[in-house]
């Protein structure tokens, strides 16, 4: 998955996203990340390409991105959920409490 090549070696900011959507075969969302003084750091993004949507986090430590979890995007709903699921473990293990989600519910 090219995408992930093509992210920065840090979480992302608000401005980072749209760039990102701006391939019209792609569709970024960000998640969750952890809050700053005055924004938010993203640390988990969701991504849609063709049939398949990912899940993708970066460790702050590392700056490394990841790809936790990939489905069948055909059934949204169902997708969503599995990706919600790999996303929260993930973030319980390497981020704990300070995590904050920002998906809209």
């Amino acid at each position: 998955m090219d995408t992930i090549a093509n992210l920065p070696s840090r979480p992302l900011r608000e401005r980072d996203i749209a760039p990102l959507c701006a391939d019209d075969r792609l569709d970024a969302v960000p998640y969750g990340g952890i809050p700053d003084a005055d924004s938010i750091r993203i640390c988990t993004i969701k991504v849609a390409t063709d049939d398949t949507a990912h899940a993708l986090g970066v460790d702050d430590s590392d700056g490394r991105w990841t790809r936790l979890a990939s489905v069948d995007a055909d059934d949204l709903v169902a997708a969503d959920r599995r990706l919600d699921t790999a996303l929260d473990e993930w973030v319980q293990t390497v981020y704990g409490g300070e995590f904050r989600v920002l998906k809209s519910i």
